[in-house]
């Protein structure tokens, strides 16, 4: 690209933020300003669906291109729980909007890890799902839980939460790059 590369991002949040930076710099190569600002989903702090995810994404989205208007990359990120008839599920979903598609957002879904129904049956839409996991999650590993986040813990270190958003991202990217033709 041959100049630096401005990405804002909407959390603050360490996971997030270093799921975004590996993939940007795999992406555009080393390059990148990184910029994390905190803002508010306007959804529940355990979203329930794909739905209110993508909302929660759109409305960061929206909050962070007024709050640093002119930036290259804006990305919004959004840890879901989903239930279907195999049980419940987390996953991330991803938000970017480039430079050279303002008018086009491109979102993309990270794998859903399934929640043990033992944790599951305690997850409310008002409380983190990692205070949950932390509480009650029978693992040495929910001492990591900041590094490794929910699924990290339930799929023993297999599949942290960067993992997770890094593979949401690249299928966000990997859609927008499909859609416009852009090399």
């Amino acid at each position: 690209m041959g100049k630096k590369i401005v990405a804002v991002v909407a959390s603050q949040n360490k996971a997030k933020n270093t799921a975004v930076k590996k993939s940007l710099e795999n992406l555009f190569g080393g390059d990148i300003e990184l910029e994390g600002l905190s803002v508010e989903s306007g959804v529940s702090n355990t979203p329930t669906s794909d739905d209110e995810g993508i909302r929660g994404c759109q409305n960061r989205m929206e909050q962070i291109k007024k709050l640093r208007p002119g930036a290259d990359i804006y990305i919004a990120l959004e840890g879901i729980i989903s239930t279907n008839t195999y049980g419940m599920f987390i996953c991330g979903w991803a938000m970017i909007e480039c430079y050279d598609f303002p008018s086009r957002p491109s979102v993309g879904c990270s794998a859903k890890v399934r929640v043990p129904e033992f944790i599951a049956k305690n997850v409310t839409n008002n409380e983190e799902l990692s205070h949950i996991v932390k509480d009650l999650y029978p693992s040495e590993l929910t001492q990591k839980i900041d590094e490794l986040a929910s699924n990290g813990v339930i799929t023993n270190g297999m599949y942290s939460r960067v993992q997770a958003f890094q593979d949401a991202l690249c299928c966000a990217v990997g859609y927008m790059r499909n859609d416009t033709n852009w090399k």
